[in-house]
């Protein structure tokens, strides 16, 4: 964030909203863990760490491309199936509901639902420009594919890999940083931020559906959009994950007790991102790209450096309910500041 514009920077700033909106529900603890410990134990290496897995994700799904819209990754013999907008690497974004205690966030499947991918991106490699968007319609008329060689578009019945050759009830795609997807999550952030709010409660979006399908054709005029969309659900679904087989925050303890050598952390947090669970069956073709993202935004930390201190100097409260904003600081012991 260039240091002559005003506010702060749109992370952070979209965390403060999401941590302030998402609190009006059931879920007021929801909130980016920043550090460890309190008082002179403070340590957000931890909290670093915590906010370096979620960039990393963010850099490889959206920030790379400038995409709030999910688009064509998985491949089904050598061509992209159109019916990928109902789900890709094996799933069904539209079944990706809510368990029956949280049924009441869901998006409802609407037979009727069409739309298009509006904001797809600057792709640096040209041939993404190529690829078609994502679309949702009302009818079960068969869709084709598109060969990323030719560059041509192909009619006929063509499946995804889980089997869809339509697009009927397919508009739960990937949407913001890191392609929030499925009727549930969708379902959640219109409760929480959006327009699906309960009793006329005030939202950070009143006037977006998230349910809808219409989202990121709302990104020039909100520019933390995709922001609040990927911390929600990071807060939401990826910090708090623990399916008795992955605990992430035991994870992300162990991964920086353990000098931050096991990558088995953050490829288990991508599997989770792309396909849902610690476990699931399938490939995360982008694992590597993100595996060597986090790498990266490691050595740029240098947390292994026994010299520095990690201390976060803000946000605070001012006494008329305005926040001042401070900056994450690195202290060299003995040499300043960094």
């Amino acid at each position: 964030k260039p240091k002559d514009e005003e506010g702060p920077p749109p992370l952070i700033s979209s965390h403060e909203s999401v941590v302030e909106q998402s609190g009006n529900g059931q879920h007021s603890d929801r909130q980016v863990q920043y550090n460890r410990g309190s008082g002179n134990n403070l340590d957000l290496r931890y909290g670093l760490v915590n906010l370096a897995a979620f960039l990393a994700q963010a850099q490889v799904e959206s920030i790379i491309n400038d995409s709030c819209d999910e688009t064509h990754h998985d491949k089904v013999d050598g061509v992209f199936p159109t019916s990928n907008s109902c789900g890709q690497y094996g799933l069904s974004y539209q079944d990706m509901s809510c368990p029956s205690s949280e049924q009441r966030y869901q998006c409802p499947v609407n037979d009727q639902m069409a739309t298009v991918a509006t904001h797809s991106g600057k792709y640096a490699n040209s041939l993404y420009e190529f690829r078609p968007h994502f679309y949702c319609g009302a009818s079960q008329k068969k869709t084709g594919s598109f060969d990323p060689i030719s560059l041509m578009s192909m009619k006929g019945s063509f499946a995804n890999r889980a089997g869809r050759t339509d697009v009927k009830r397919c508009c739960f795609w990937g949407r913001g940083a890191i392609m929030t997807k499925g009727t549930c999550m969708l379902g959640k952030l219109n409760f929480f931020l959006g327009a699906g709010a309960p009793n006329g409660r005030s939202t950070l979006y009143p006037d977006i559906d998230f349910c809808s399908g219409n989202i990121c054709s709302k990104v020039d005029a909100n520019p933390t959009l995709v922001w609040d969309i990927g911390l929600f659900e990071w807060t939401e679904r990826i910090q708090a994950y623990n399916d008795g087989y992955f605990d992430y925050k035991k994870a992300l303890i162990d991964f920086v007790d353990g000098d931050f050598t096991d990558g088995r952390f953050i490829n288990t947090v991508s599997r989770i991102v792309t396909l849902g669970s610690a476990n699931a069956d399938g490939e995360v073709v982008n694992a590597g790209a993100k595996w060597s993202s986090f790498n990266k935004l490691l050595s740029y930390l240098d947390l292994k450096a026994s010299n520095k201190v990690y201390r976060w100097e803000g946000p605070e409260r001012t006494s008329d309910g305005g926040t001042t904003w401070h900056s994450l600081e690195c202290v060299v012991v003995g040499a300043g500041k960094a």
